[in-house]
């Protein structure tokens, strides 16, 4: 690293995906390899619920991700003690796709979308 007076410092930088690494194997072992557009986050409902209502939501919304498809949101089991909060993956075949389910996802659980 460089200061701006041009004094030079010695730097270590260990790059990596150490955070992504569960989501992108998850996702590359779920498509089979594919490298569709995918993301991760934390979506808050707008009531609590549990694990299998959530999921239920999902299917009914046609938000759930099959094995061997490239779409789909992938809810995490461990929630927020609010029971409202969840963390997911989401895929999809293009960037646009995936804020689309986003988005879906978003409403699906009741949170509004502005």
């Amino acid at each position: 690293m460089c200061t701006q007076d041009g004094t030079l410092y010695a730097w270590e930088c260990n790059v990596r995906r150490t955070a992504t690494t569960t989501a992108q194997a998850m996702v590359s072992r779920l498509t089979g390899g594919g490298r569709p557009a995918w993301s991760t986050g934390t979506v808050t409902g707008i009531e609590p619920m549990t694990f299998d209502k959530t999921v239920g939501h999902l299917s009914e919304a046609g938000l759930d991700c099959q094995p061997g498809e490239s779409e789909g949101v992938l809810p995490y089991a461990d929630r927020h003690p609010d029971g409202r909060s969840w963390r997911y993956t989401a895929l999809a075949p293009t960037h646009t796709r995936l804020t689309e389910l986003e988005v879906r996802l978003a409403a699906t659980l009741g949170h509004e979308v502005l």
